[in-house]
């Protein structure tokens, strides 16, 4: 019998210190409270928004690899018919001064989570089994607001986008005096910072550099594999085909062609009372010519 004692309290010895490890490399807190396991609580740790230890997160540049291995693209890799072996070196060589890299920068680039990475490969595939046939991807029951006033057409597209990611949203004019609105308009980088602390579902990224590619491009991912709606600054004239003029305006997207040709745009001022726009639809079809020469005119960025 106290053979047995001795062995039990060596393994309790050895087992308790094991646990609070484990504990404490899972994130697990264990509350105070009584030693009898009914009467204790056990929290375990929920991370904060955009946590990026919480979930892998992956760079547009490996979204594009994994769809193109998906689509049995292996031309970017190095491959070898044969068993190739590793160079080695020794730990303790001296490996030269070079330039010491950065450290990683969720600022400077788009990520996107694992969910996002399967929906672009599953649209890939998609698409490669219609033969590449252009259709349209929409977010589903995407509603657009109307600006409240003339200078809130910024605030009515965040408004938009919370009810759509969220499923509800703040009052406009609570959006726009978060978001620093005034007579100059709204802006975007306030608009960008307010959406990702408003929710966690993704991490939107700033752009006014893009070209035409990258620019309809990332429209497209931002509906179609993100899931959540680009807003763009916009400068545009009834003479480019638009329905009014206006120097500086926003307008969210929240549908796309497949092939970048065509987006569908939220316009809030269409809705707005002063608009003189009656019987014109608050949403509606441009070309993705249009849309960029709109938003490389107004040199405002976007978000996606």
């Amino acid at each position: 019998m106290k053979r047995f004692l001795f062995a039990l309290l060596a393994f309790l010895t050895v087992l308790l210190p094991c646990l609070a490890a484990f504990a404490a490399d899972n994130d697990i807190f264990i509350a105070s409270g009584e030693a009898d396991m009914g009467t204790s609580e056990v929290t375990v740790f929920s991370p904060s928004a955009f946590d990026l230890n919480a979930q892998k997160r992956y760079t547009e540049e490996q979204v594009n690899r994994a769809v193109r291995l998906a689509l049995g693209d292996f031309s970017f890799l190095d491959t070898d018919d044969e068993f190739r072996e590793a160079e080695t070196a020794f730990g303790d060589e001296e490996t030269g001064e070079g330039d010491r890299a950065q450290g990683f920068d969720i600022s400077a680039q788009k990520l996107y989570t694992e969910e996002q990475l399967d929906r672009a490969i599953a649209l890939a595939l998609e698409r490669a089994s219609n033969g590449a046939r252009a259709s349209w991807t929409y977010l589903p029951g995407y509603i657009v607001y109307s600006q409240a006033n003339e200078d809130n057409s910024g605030p009515a597209c965040v408004q938009a986008a919370l009810k759509y990611i969220n499923g509800s949203a703040p009052a406009q004019s609570a959006v726009a005096g978060a978001c620093g609105t005034n007579s100059n308009g709204t802006p975007l980088k306030n608009m960008q910072a307010y959406l990702n602390g408003s929710q966690t579902r993704t991490l939107y990224h700033f752009d006014r550099d893009s070209g035409i590619g990258v620019f309809t491009y990332r429209l497209y991912m931002g509906v179609a594999v993100v899931d959540a709606p680009p807003i763009v600054g916009l400068s545009f004239s009834e003479e480019e085909g638009w329905y009014y003029t206006a120097s500086s305006h926003f307008m969210s997207v929240y549908g796309a062609m497949s092939d970048y040709e065509r987006f569908a745009l939220a316009d809030p001022y269409v809705g707005y009372a002063q608009s003189e726009l009656s019987g014109v639809g608050w949403s509606y079809a441009m070309s993705g010519t249009q849309v960029f020469n709109a938003y490389d005119e107004a040199n405002m960025g976007f978000i996606y």
